[in-house]
């Protein structure tokens, strides 16, 4: 008896030192933790603000609500929270996150309320490198025969709309508005550039409180959603329902120092015959979810976002 506890202690000591390395760090199998975390930056956590309610700019809630018969505040929330699960889905693998909008805790609410008093918006010109566009996803090999079917119909008629509207008929591009503040007085002025809104920090003290409840050293803010028509229609358009939208997410990320790690916007487009809120979502907020994610991997000196650090200084366009 004696001799079989000797053997099953010595069996246990070598599998003990043989799973750990010089420092007496065990190197053995993972736990579900260093799994769940293998590819993730160990040093960083994102965390995730989404937009504020009223930073929410959609023209097509009408058209959602009559295929849905959701609620204005119905189809928001749900475009909310949908821009935030693709984002935290895209960083999966990449490093730690947390989104503010899948925590499921009462103070959730407050937390947002103190975040956005801390925060002001102001408008800065975009790189063009930052349009993206996305097509309609095609159905995978494994897609149903019907699902391929509609897909190539679809592209096929939706061709021959594009060429029929465009004889003799341009769709006329929209200016982009700008604005300020002069003298106590809002003014708005319109030019050619295309303008993203971005956040700057007013309180010196909310990245570090941030960081303190949720170890995030990097703060992605959703500073804006847009989904409005890319242009003025045809007439020919409007009649047959096949003029383009536009999706456009605003977004800055900071540095635990208040440093812009990275700024600007990221841009869909889709047609005008969509209003599946879900298609919306899992398609082109995907898509731009996983631009803007992409700006975290890459080196900061790369980034077109500012480098002064934020100071308590108001910015151009206070909260609306």
């Amino acid at each position: 008896m004696r001799c079989v506890l000797s053997i099953v202690l010595f069996s246990l000591l070598c599998t003990s030192f043989l799973a750990q390395n010089r420092n007496g760090i065990f190197t053995g199998e993972k736990t579900d933790q260093e799994a769940y975390s293998e590819g993730q930056t160990a040093s960083d956590r994102v965390l995730i603000v989404p937009f504020e309610p009223k930073m929410y700019m959609s023209g097509i809630d009408k058209d959602i609500s009559m295929k849905t018969g959701m609620t204005f505040q119905q189809i928001r929330n749900n475009m909310r929270f949908g821009l935030c699960n693709e984002l935290l889905s895209q960083l999966h693998g990449q490093m730690k996150t947390t989104s503010l909008m899948h925590l499921d805790t009462g103070g959730i609410e407050e937390e947002l309320r103190y975040i956005y008093a801390s925060i002001g918006y102001k408008y800065k010109e975009m790189p063009t490198e930052q349009m993206v566009p996305v097509k309609e996803i095609e159905p995978g090999e494994d897609a149903k025969t019907i699902d391929k079917a509609k897909y190539k119909l679809n592209t096929l008629v939706n061709n021959v709309k594009d060429k029929v509207n465009t004889i003799g008929e341009t769709e006329e591009e929209e200016p982009v508005r700008s604005a300020g503040v002069v003298n106590g007085e809002v003014v708005t002025s319109y030019d050619d550039a295309e303008r993203y809104m971005a956040t700057s920090i007013h309180n010196p003290n909310l990245l570090n409180q941030l960081n303190m409840k949720f170890g995030a050293t990097k703060f992605m803010f959703i500073n804006q959603l847009d989904i409005e028509r890319a242009a003025k229609p045809t007439q020919r358009g409007l009649a047959t329902d096949s003029y383009q939208r536009k999706i456009k997410v605003h977004y800055t990320i900071f540095n635990l120092d208040g440093t812009e790690f990275s700024s600007g916007a990221s841009i869909s487009y889709f047609p005008s015959r969509v209003n599946d809120m879900n298609i919306i979502i899992k398609n082109h907020f995907a898509a731009i979810s996983k631009h803007i994610s992409s700006k975290l991997s890459e080196p900061e000196a790369n980034h077109s976002g500012e480098r002064e650090k934020s100071k308590d200084t108001r910015s151009e366009i206070e909260k609306y």
